[in-house]
């Protein structure tokens, strides 16, 4: 725990250096276009809306997600490693580029096995609105949409289950979501401010389960609910 908790300690302090050396090097220089960018980085807590499916349901489509699997645990990832580049059109709004990442554990509960781990990254564009005033805390608000590209990282077990001649795998469409966020950014320093953030994105990921001795056989479509809250802390440096 503490070896973990100092390598994300490590990576805070890497992100900032990044962004401060920016920010000398764009101070160096006249003002231009620049003068309307912001850059940062986020680290969110996840949950996700949709993870639970009734064990003593009468029907397979409300017992479980695909299968077995009636769980979805969101593995959180707390390292800042969510960046974004805000451009302001005016002092109320502008645009937002940002990057997201996401996986979730595919869990059934009867015996606590896992298939694998099924993520998602990718870009989210946004445009967001600004109430800008003297009190050195603005309120923020936006939408978006993101273009996810999805990934199973089959559990060893799942893709060749021992004792039987078969061969395991699930592949997935990459796909869009839509998200609207909200926060509030507190300046502390010069060209510094912290940022706090609530964002809630509505996506599914739908594929193909291959199967059979040689893993080419088609045994399904699977669609996982992946629609989640995630709220965090940022830092952002406005040149």
């Amino acid at each position: 725990m503490r070896v973990q908790k100092s390598r994300q300690l490590a990576v805070w302090v890497a992100a900032l250096s990044v962004v401060a050396t920016l920010g000398r090097v764009s101070a160096a220089e006249p003002a231009g276009w620049w003068k309307d960018l912001e850059i940062g980085t986020r680290s969110t807590w996840v949950y996700l809306t949709d993870h639970q499916r009734d064990i003593n349901a009468t029907t397979a489509a409300m017992g479980s997600f695909y299968g077995s699997i009636d769980q979805l645990d969101a593995v959180q990832n707390y390292w800042p490693l969510k960046p974004f580049i805000d451009y302001k059109l005016c002092p109320y709004g502008g645009i937002e580029l940002a990057w997201d990442s996401l996986t979730a554990r595919t869990i059934t509960r009867g015996d606590g096995h896992t298939d694998g781990d099924l993520s998602i990254m990718g870009p989210m564009v946004s445009v967001f609105v600004r109430y800008p005033n003297t009190t050195g805390l603005t309120p923020y608000a936006g939408v978006g949409v993101a273009y996810y590209r999805v990934d199973f990282d089959e559990d060893a077990d799942w893709h060749v289950p021992p004792g039987r001649s078969e061969i395991q795998t699930m592949d997935f469409d990459h796909t869009y979501g839509v998200f609207g966020y909200g926060g509030l950014i507190w300046k502390f320093a010069d060209n510094w401010s912290a940022d706090l953030y609530l964002r809630y994105t509505k996506v599914d990921a739908e594929g193909i389960h291959w199967q059979g001795p040689d893993g080419d056989s088609y045994g399904g479509s699977p669609s996982f609910p992946l629609s989640h809250i995630a709220t965090g802390l940022g830092v952002r440096y406005s040149f």
